[in-house]
């Protein structure tokens, strides 16, 4: 019998729930509202019902940790769904087998969410992610307080200068890496655009 792994339990809940019925965004926009509602996890009425009660206490308990912490800043469940599947997470923490699951899925310490269920459109989004590779979008690789993204997330986050100032913004703690491939990568489509918009310009925060 294999050894109980709360992590992988937490995986092997959520990963049937991607159904190949489900149109993950194809041809889609990644700014497109129906291409990141594509990433919510199906639930039914019953469950939309607790879900939106579940929401309501949630806004009022993150608000009230962020005054503690000294941070002024609101919830809105509609703007976190923009970059996390938000449903996913509250069924996984409400079918959650042990407080070891809970605590994979919301660290209590640092008041964080689990990468789990970052969609493609979360500029951290990472491997972590039940969405990672999902229609071609290759998430980032955290090791510690390291972050390197793919060419994804530098994409995302609208160029190199701006994935380092949303980084020194929001993950202050946190140092980037840009390794040749992910960086070749997202030059070589930078370019390629610009050429076919008959437009020049620099690469944010590089010399090019």
């Amino acid at each position: 019998m294999a050894e109980y792994n709360p992590y992988q339990a937490l995986v092997n809940r959520a990963k049937p729930k991607l159904s190949s019925n489900r149109k993950y965004g194809h041809g889609k926009r990644i700014s497109d509202k129906s291409w990141r509602e594509s990433y919510d996890t199906p639930l039914t009425k019953k469950e939309m019902k607790e879900f939106k009660a579940w929401a309501k206490k949630e806004k009022v308990r993150w608000e009230t940790d962020l005054k503690k912490r000294g941070i002024k800043a609101t919830w809105d469940l509609e703007d976190q769904k923009r970059s996390y599947d938000v449903q996913g997470y509250w069924k996984a923490l409400n079918n959650a087998t042990t407080q070891e699951e809970k605590n994979i899925l919301f660290d209590p310490v640092s008041g964080h969410a689990s990468d789990m269920f970052k969609k493609p459109t979360h500029p951290s989004f990472s491997t972590g992610s039940i969405y990672d590779k999902i229609s071609g979008n290759l998430g980032g690789q955290w090791e510690g307080e390291h972050f390197t993204p793919t060419a994804h997330n530098i994409r995302n986050l609208g160029g190199v200068g701006d994935a380092l100032n949303w980084f020194d913004k929001n993950e202050p703690g946190v140092t980037i890496g840009f390794n040749e491939d992910n960086f070749n990568k997202w030059a070589d489509e930078w370019a390629t655009k610009k050429a076919t918009e008959g437009t020049r310009g620099d690469i944010k925060g590089l010399a090019w």
